[in-house]
């Protein structure tokens, strides 16, 4: 795992596929979806999403791999497989958000641009907003100006399956 950026946000493109940023809090954790493997992120990340008990419930379990909670049924995995799930889990919200879903797919299968999932609150009352980015410009537009005004903290980060 490696940062390559100031806080949750990078400041290169990475050329293999779309950035996914999981973001709550203090906590960040930064995806690369390779265009090569997008299909079958998606898929993955659709499971995932369909075999939870509901959306809220999927959040909570995002919030607790950000933190490094132990939480069942991980407790024995490698960081890197961890990270990935954490990837589909926050894919698996996006893709299913009903104004972002299908925008959020074809930034997957385009292997270009950023999606920002960011949650808030705690676990019993987590609220959660989504920023799309179709092209890199884009992001850099709305990064410009956080640069200039904030003060950031090294994140994680992994490629996404």
């Amino acid at each position: 795992m490696h940062n390559t950026g100031v806080g949750p946000y990078p400041m290169h493109r990475d050329i293999e596929g779309c950035t996914l940023l999981t973001v709550h809090e203090r906590l960040h954790h930064k995806n690369v979806i390779a265009k090569s493997r997008a299909n079958d992120a998606l898929k993955m990340a659709s499971k995932i999403y369909n075999e939870s008990k509901d959306q809220t419930r999927l959040i909570e379990t995002i919030m607790l791999l950000l933190a490094d909670v132990p939480h069942d049924p991980l407790l024995s995995a490698k960081p890197e497989n961890i990270a990935s799930v954490l990837g589909l889990c926050s894919l698996g919200i996006l893709m299913h958000h009903d104004s972002t879903g299908m925008q959020a797919r074809e930034i997957a299968e385009r292997g270009e641009g950023v999606m920002i999932l960011r949650i808030s609150g705690g676990l019993d009352a987590p609220k959660w907003n989504i920023e799309l980015f179709n092209t890199w410009a884009e992001y850099e537009d709305f990064l410009r100006p956080l640069l200039e005004t904030s003060n950031f903290v090294a994140g994680k980060s992994s490629t996404l399956l």
